[in-house]
């Protein structure tokens, strides 16, 4: 804020799992492992051009497809 003259401007909650993404997402899937499930990842569907919503932050994040117990 001094050193650049401008307000304060909050980050976000989400502001550190968003630097490093990858690395929450492998940890996710092996704790997921660890506890017996056969995890896959698959992308999400692109969100549809025509509907009016607002964009979601978590969009282009990875969605959980199948958990079986292994």
């Amino acid at each position: 804020m001094l050193k650049n003259n401008k307000p304060y401007e909050d980050l976000g909650g989400d502001y550190f799992d968003q630097l490093d993404a990858a690395r929450i997402e492998r940890r996710a899937v092996q704790c997921l492992e660890q506890l017996g499930y056969d995890v896959t990842l698959t992308p999400l569907e692109p969100p549809n051009k025509t509907a009016n919503k607002p964009s979601d932050k978590t969009a282009n994040k990875k969605e959980v497809a199948s958990l079986q117990n292994v």
